[in-house]
């Protein structure tokens, strides 16, 4: 399953929304595949109080990836 979603891109703002979301079904082994070709990890990984464990990498071209898989809550 994937989810994209594309908003205003925002160089230099550390609070700023990512640029695209994907949804994964194993976020440990993106993570690990995304650390394993050098990417830059900019957020987590975290549990999120919504239902959501994500992080988020910065491309080579600037962009931000918010890369999370959802998770039951209690």
């Amino acid at each position: 399953m994937a989810v994209l979603r594309i908003v205003p891109h925002i160089h230099g703002d550390p609070a700023a929304l990512s640029d695209f979301y994907r949804a994964v079904f194993d976020l440990d082994a993106t993570l690990a595949r995304a650390r394993s070709v050098g990417a830059e990890i900019t957020y987590g990984p975290v549990v999120e109080d919504w239902g959501v464990r994500r992080f988020f990498l910065r491309d080579p071209a600037g962009y931000l990836l918010n890369v999370l898989t959802h998770i039951e809550r209690d």
